[in-house]
């Protein structure tokens, strides 16, 4: 990991904020983006790097408890899924929901 970085390929003072759409393009496909919604539904916008750690850490919770504990997910920890949320937020800008670049946060 980069020690500019709390996560690995996320820069700490991206400033990035991920916004729900008020009115989305379409409903949520995947348990991801419906995680994503229930994470946000109070708050709904948050900071990219602060949503990709708590949709890591409920991605790897629902892991070990599915029986991923038997595996070596615990000494990869919540990381290992990041790059799918990464992946998976990327793919929904725009159409379910917004990642804002620095200079439009306020």
């Amino acid at each position: 990991m980069n020690r500019a970085t709390s996560l690995p390929g996320i820069a700490r003072s991206s400033g990035r904020r991920v916004r729900l759409l008020a009115a989305p393009r379409r409903t949520p496909r995947t348990s991801l983006e419906s995680l994503v919604f229930s994470t946000m539904e109070r708050d709904r916008t948050m900071p990219f790097e602060a949503l990709v750690q708590r949709l890591a850490r409920a991605l790897y919770v629902d892991a070990l408890r599915h029986g991923a504990w038997t595996l070596d997910i615990g000494v990869f920890g919540a990381e290992l899924f990041v790059p799918d949320v990464v992946r998976e937020l990327e793919e929904g800008d725009g159409t379910v929901w917004q990642i804002e670049p620095p200079d439009r946060v306020p």
